[in-house]
């Protein structure tokens, strides 16, 4: 986190000496051309709208973060092939940690342990969109795409299509 400098499309710092008495509000909004890069990023048609209102607090070695972030954009349906809106909301729960040791984590990963955090900087921004890279569906479908059975045997079934065993016996036959 805190070495994406210049390097997030939707870049968000925040100086843990700003911490005031340990604590912060944040609330982030994405520009325009912050949401067309995002969408590049993450393989989206369009990111319409992306915010997130932050809770930050550090206690002694770490920072957590809470929160909740609001997108809203296009995914290609992989039924119809056709662009359709969506809004994805989700919670942001991450603790980062100043501490050395932790750094040289061993073999025995725990994962419910704080990230490590490098410096006295953290990218809220680069927190939000992997929070969003992980709750955005990888196989989107709209909301009413159905492919019926019936069209799905007819697909199988029709020999202007082959079959990827067909076109493996076709190459294997050319050779």
């Amino acid at each position: 986190m805190s070495e994406a400098h210049g390097r997030s499309e939707f870049e968000r710092l925040l100086y843990l000496d700003e911490l005031e008495d340990g604590h912060t509000n944040r609330w982030l909004e994405a520009s325009e051309s912050e949401r067309r890069a995002l969408a590049g990023r993450l393989g989206l048609e369009s990111l319409t709208a992306l915010t997130a209102s932050l809770d930050i607090r550090q206690r002694w070695t770490e920072v957590r973060i809470v929160g909740r972030f609001h997108a809203m954009m296009d995914l290609v349906c992989v039924v119809t092939l056709d662009p359709f809106d969506i809004t994805v909301e989700d919670e942001i729960d991450e603790v980062f940690t100043t501490a050395a040791e932790v750094a040289d984590l061993e073999v025995n990963v725990d994962y419910a342990s704080p990230e490590p955090l490098k410096g006295d900087v953290l990218d809220l921004g680069e927190v939000v969109v992997q929070h969003l890279a992980l709750a955005i569906d990888l196989h989107p479908r709209a909301p009413d795409a159905a492919l019926s059975a019936l069209e799905f045997e007819e697909v199988l079934e029709d020999p202007a299509i082959d079959s990827p065993f067909a076109i493996l016996a076709k190459l294997r036959d050319s050779s």
